[in-house]
């Protein structure tokens, strides 16, 4: 039982670090293809980066028992 758990738990947070890491490409290439606004990047790229951060910091905050 605690090893399915672990691997639950790795799975997770294998996912959410891949699914943070697609974001942050996203938001990058969406920056790349979007044309320049004079105040910045668009609403929709710093949310899709804001968003990568917290499924980062998600990720990162599941602990893996030894």
């Amino acid at each position: 039982m605690a090893t399915d758990l672990k691997a639950l738990k790795m799975m997770c947070r294998a996912g959410l670090l891949t699914l943070a890491a697609q974001t942050n490409k996203l938001s990058i290439g969406l920056q790349n293809a979007a044309p320049p606004q004079e105040n910045g990047p668009g609403k929709t790229i710093l949310y899709l980066s804001d968003i990568g951060l917290i499924i980062e910091e998600a990720g990162r905050s599941i602990e893996i028992d030894e």
